[in-house]
């Protein structure tokens, strides 16, 4: 929620201040990760069942690295292989945010799983065959709180640092001179005309209507549908400004519904 305070007298428009207490999280975003935390507590109730119920080795070597990546293989005394797991899950990791490979993160996981559990009984380097390390459960466990808690830790520590600057930034936004529109150095021709029809009709389009739009890659490029839909806002967002002030509604209008759109997680994201 935000607020809006009489912009100055030459400003064409209300200033929307911040909410002085935002919430952490948007309702989508709650939504998307509370069905994770589901999943992923549902995995750690399967791994404590494996590893303290069934409690054989083969067991412990799949629940721990349910755990924690890769922690079955400290367990059946691979520790080498465990710290190459946990490089392949920074790895996983660096591609989950780069180009939204959604499914490293899970690959690593139950791959560590299923390589411990072909490990049980396999020759270790040094060791006897079918060496286990039993220390090595509460090991994996703590490695995973600390794990965790960090991440959360960090979060936390990145919201409240940047909810702490909402006071000074509704200060500036109270007090700020909004820019005026500024035509640029040509007037429109036929071409920008029709660039803007083109956008207008894109955007007047059935809620869920995708003609027009470039369905190239979709992972992390230009191509993505959501960037194409808040390239199309930006520019008629410009466009409105600066050369058809009086035709503020058609705008609004037209950008209303490319907002809603872009919200519609049934194909924005896909």
């Amino acid at each position: 929620m935000t607020q809006t305070v009489p912009a100055q007298a030459n400003s064409p428009a209300p200033v929307p201040l911040l909410a002085p207490r935002p919430a952490r999280f948007g309702p989508v975003t709650r939504h998307l990760l509370a069905r994770t935390a589901v999943c992923v507590g549902l995995v750690e109730v399967l791994a404590a069942v494996l590893v303290f119920g069934v409690a054989t080795d083969s067991s412990r070597a799949i629940g721990l690295s349910l755990v924690f990546p890769g922690g079955g293989l400290l367990y059946t005394a691979h520790p080498i292989a465990f710290v190459f797991t946990v490089a392949l899950l920074v790895v996983a990791l660096v591609l989950w945010w780069g180009i939204s490979a959604h499914l490293a993160i899970p690959a690593v996981w139950l791959g560590s799983a299923i390589i411990a559990w072909s490990l049980v009984d396999s020759p270790r380097l040094i060791l006897e065959r079918g060496t286990t390390w039993p220390w090595s459960i509460p090991v994996v466990y703590l490695i995973a709180v600390v794990a965790a808690g960090t991440g959360l830790w960090k979060l936390e520590r990145r919201f409240r640092a940047k909810r702490a600057k909402v006071a000074e930034l509704n200060e500036y936004l109270a007090s700020v001179e909004l820019p005026t529109g500024r035509p640029g150095a040509r007037e429109p021709n036929a071409i920008d005309a029709e660039l803007v029809r083109w956008c207008y009709d894109l955007a007047q389009q059935p809620h869920d209507g995708l003609k027009g739009f470039d369905w190239g890659e979709q992972f992390h490029g230009g191509t993505q549908l959501r960037y194409q839909v808040f390239s199309y806002c930006w520019a008629m967002c410009i466009f409105a400004a600066n050369y058809v002030p009086n035709g503020q509604r058609q705008a609004r209008e037209a950008l209303t519904r490319m907002v809603l759109k872009s919200t519609d997680l049934t194909w924005i994201h896909r």
